[in-house]
């Protein structure tokens, strides 16, 4: 009887013991920041660098035309915006992967891609929104 008395205040210490740990992991795991820094582009991660990922790039194609000796007819100058997208590019969970491409040049704003990811399996991932067709002519 004293036996079994032992063993059962040893499991109940054992107990406590895991207890403490969880407890000291989640404690850890709550006052954890994210991660941010630069590698091809800015990047913000969760702490365990697998939860949640924001990568934010871009780029801009400027167009300019300047005459030389055109003191007349400045309106021959010119300086335009082609292109100036942000790349807003996430993941949330290990299931889920997204891109917001917008494109803010000349007066209106366009959406190139906007689009979620859902990845079913290594193998299978299902895509919905506005996206560039994989393949093409």
């Amino acid at each position: 009887m004293n036996d079994r008395i032992r063993e059962l205040e040893k499991q109940i210490q054992q107990l406590r013991t895991d207890t403490r740990v969880l407890e000291v992991a989640d404690e850890a795991r709550t006052k954890a920041k994210p991660v941010a820094g630069y590698q091809d582009g800015f990047f913000l991660n969760s702490p365990d660098g697998k939860a949640f990922k924001l990568k934010l790039g871009g780029y801009v194609q400027a167009d300019s035309r300047f005459a030389l000796d055109e003191k007349d007819n400045p309106t021959v100058d010119s300086f335009s915006l082609r292109r100036a997208r942000l790349d807003f590019r996430g993941t949330v969970g290990e299931l889920f992967d997204f891109r917001i491409l917008p494109d803010f040049a000349g007066s209106t704003l366009v959406l190139q891609d906007a689009y979620v990811d859902h990845k079913f399996a290594p193998w299978a991932t299902l895509r919905v929104g506005k996206f560039k067709t994989p393949y093409g002519i």
